[in-house]
């Protein structure tokens, strides 16, 4: 399994598919864009000002602190007022793809995704959604494992489980294996999807138009790696006079490069353009929503009670999936976290109903935040917000068909 060192540095498989084509022109899209950090030192406050309890579906490993007094604004900037108002709403159908990583490390989490798998199913069909469901790997390199792995499990061609064959998904899990070691899971999502695959669509029958299209990616390692100068591709041993054409051939803000573990240079394409990609292959940016269950934190360097310390180096933070996931509004869980809790959050959002709400700006002061559900406030505790994402958060979700309110104060510069 290939490591490495940067995880702001992040390298793409698009080098791979142009080796893969023979170097030719038939690579048409580039599919990363390069994030930023967003996180914050309190993720978890509440308005009051005092610390809340953290998100029961992500670990948090830094200790909630209160927040500091109204601050001042910078000279020459001014505060506006802003106001954002949400609908708890069901949604009618939705298309969910699971990007499983099939590497040897991953066998445990494998195995606790299929025990929980109930959790997810019963908060789709507890909802009444119509839902379709395929299983991937986060092998981009391999066709087999970019169609739906529930093929054999159901009997069909094309492997989706819908809500009268939800009992078989735990089965489809089972089915990842944990011998595959590919790890470029947003790559591997759009060439599962893309109808212009070089190699054909690998899904042809699975999305459907106007429905929303959730992905989950479940990972104990960042996005990537990809390919370094110096190693093997088939017959192709990357160079860098080779590297240098591809950076001549493409935009270049859609490429940046870093250093592998070894030192050598690695090429890593760029997350925005994965998030247009799938933005605009439904046709509207807010069909699309993107989860991670991944490790946050390195567990490895936890405290030695930490139950989830491994005695490997294999887990690394999945800062690309959680960045992603924030972008879109959907559920960052770590790999550590209840499961059940985890898998049933997932199928709530996915259905439409929402614990937590993205705002427009970035409040200026989070002890200036107002909410109010059907004109009332909410009880003391019950509300939090959760800089990682932007986003307020309720201990459980409203009621379908209330009315969420979020009244506060941004800065404009």
């Amino acid at each position: 399994m290939t490591k490495h060192t940067s995880i702001h540095w992040l390298l793409g498989s698009f080098l791979a598919l142009f080796l893969v084509s023979g170097c030719s022109s038939d690579f048409q899209h580039n599919p990363f864009a390069f994030g930023e950090d967003d996180f914050l030192e309190n993720p978890n406050v509440d308005f009051a000002g005092t610390p809340s309890t953290p998100d029961p579906v992500t670990i948090d490993p830094d200790p909630l602190v209160t927040p500091p007094p109204t601050p001042t604004p910078p000279s020459g900037s001014t505060i506006e007022s802003w106001e954002d108002s949400f609908t708890q709403d069901t949604n009618d159908a939705v298309d969910m793809v699971w990007i499983v990583d099939d590497s040897g490390s991953m066998s445990n989490e494998q195995a606790l995704l299929a025990a929980e798998a109930s959790a997810y199913t019963t908060a789709l069909e507890n909802s009444a959604v119509d839902f379709r469901t395929i299983v991937i790997t986060t092998k981009a390199s391999t066709d087999s494992k970019l169609q739906s792995l529930c093929d054999e499990v159901l009997g069909d061609t094309d492997g989706i489980i819908t809500n009268s064959t939800s009992s078989y998904f735990a089965e489809c899990i089972g089915e990842v294996g944990a011998n595959g070691g590919g790890e470029e899971g947003m790559e591997a999502l759009r060439r599962a999807l893309d109808p212009d695959y070089a190699n054909g669509p690998m899904n042809p029958n699975f999305l459907r138009e106007g429905v929303p299209l959730h992905a989950v990616f479940v990972s104990d390692e960042e996005d990537g790696p990809g390919p370094v100068v110096g190693e093997v591709y088939g017959s192709t041993t990357v160079t860098q006079s080779l590297i240098d054409q591809l950076l001549a051939e493409e935009t270049p803000n859609l490429i940046d490069h870093g250093r592998g573990n070894d030192g050598r240079e690695a090429y890593f394409p760029l997350i925005d353009t994965h998030k247009s990609f799938f933005e605009e292959l439904k046709g509207d940016a807010s069909l699309f929503t993107a989860h991670a269950i991944v490790f946050e934190y390195l567990h490895s360097d936890a405290n030695s009670s930490d139950t989830c310390h491994r005695q490997d180096s294999t887990e690394e933070v999945g800062e690309r999936y959680i960045t992603l996931a924030h972008e879109t509004g959907g559920t960052v869980a770590d790999l550590c976290s209840d499961w059940g809790t985890t898998l049933g959050e997932i199928g709530l959002e996915a259905s439409g109903i929402h614990r937590c709400f993205q705002l427009t700006y970035e409040p200026y002061d989070v002890s200036g935040i107002d909410v109010t559900v059907d004109g009332e406030t909410p009880e003391a505790g019950s509300v939090s917000y959760q800089s990682a994402g932007n986003k307020i958060c309720f201990s459980e979700p409203p009621d379908v068909g209330s009315e969420i309110v979020v009244n506060y104060d941004y800065l404009v510069d």
